[in-house]
């Protein structure tokens, strides 16, 4: 690389040109090196702030965590704790006869960890009271489910992920839940059975993914633990557990880790 030097008789400070044609900057004084040294560095800049993403908030008016309840053109209204505006998933939860629909409320934040929760009324009054109970057609209640899930799904204004539906069914709701499964496992492939008062059918669920069997600690639980063991048997996928201090009808005072661990298994099946 050439270099010019320019000379004088009287000192002064050499300008040096590159090759380039660039004369190099004058060096800076020891004074200017130490201070340099003591300055701190520069802040970086912030950080980018997140945009929301339109596609996950939910509309006006539904509040996750909350019970509401959402009208069905042509039937019975369903009470609806929604989820997140992420969640995909949907629980359908079917209660017992003359049960409390909802009665999900004793474990209501791991629902809405899982997903939306859907509590479908039985079709037939027990008195005044507002309660109802199950008429035998399952094919009839499968229409209602399917109305159910595609109306909660318009009011959150996204879908639901078809083959992620949890099926929860309680007393006389976990057998016609094990009988919907029957009809569609492919809309159905994970399912939970609580407090059923007849042995879960191996025939009914064959085709199941995984199956929770749930029982009170206070209750008579042998039809349920023999089910079990004909579905271990036939190498269905189950898994049984009980609510402390539950009598029938009921979720008990640790309702929600047992749920919590009933989900957390369920849904690590493939």
């Amino acid at each position: 690389m050439g270099l010019e030097l320019g000379c004088s008789s009287a000192p002064s400070a050499v300008p040096i040109t590159y090759a380039g044609g660039a004369p190099e900057p004058s060096r800076p004084l020891p004074s200017e090196l130490a201070s340099a040294a003591t300055s701190p560095p520069p802040a970086p800049p912030p950080a980018p702030q997140p945009t929301p993403d339109p596609e996950h908030r939910l509309p006006p008016g539904v509040t996750p965590g909350t019970f509401t309840s959402v009208d069905i053109a042509g039937d019975a209204s369903v009470d609806v704790l929604h989820g997140s505006a992420r969640s995909e998933r949907a629980i359908v939860y079917l209660h017992g006869a003359c049960g409390d629909p909802r009665a999900p409320l004793a474990w209501s934040s791991v629902a809405v960890e899982v997903g939306t929760l859907i509590t479908i009324r039985g079709d037939r009054a027990c008195g005044k009271n507002e309660r109802y109970y199950w008429g035998p057609d399952a094919r009839q209640l499968e229409a209602r489910v399917s109305r159910a899930l595609a109306r909660v799904a318009e009011v959150r204004g996204a879908a639901f992920e078809p083959a992620s539906v949890v099926l929860m069914g309680y007393s006389q709701g976990a057998t016609r839940a094990q009988e919907l499964h029957a009809l569609h496992p492919e809309r159905y492939p994970r399912v939970i059975l609580a407090g059923i008062p007849v042995p879960p059918s191996a025939r009914h669920l064959a085709k199941v993914r995984a199956v929770a069997v749930l029982g009170g600690q206070l209750e008579h639980t042998r039809p349920m633990r023999a089910g079990v063991w004909a579905l271990q048997a036939h190498r269905i996928p189950v898994r049984f557990d009980l609510f402390p201090g539950a009598r029938h009808g009921e979720f008990g005072p640790d309702a929600e880790r047992v749920m919590r661990e009933t989900f957390d298994w369920l849904l690590q099946e493939p």
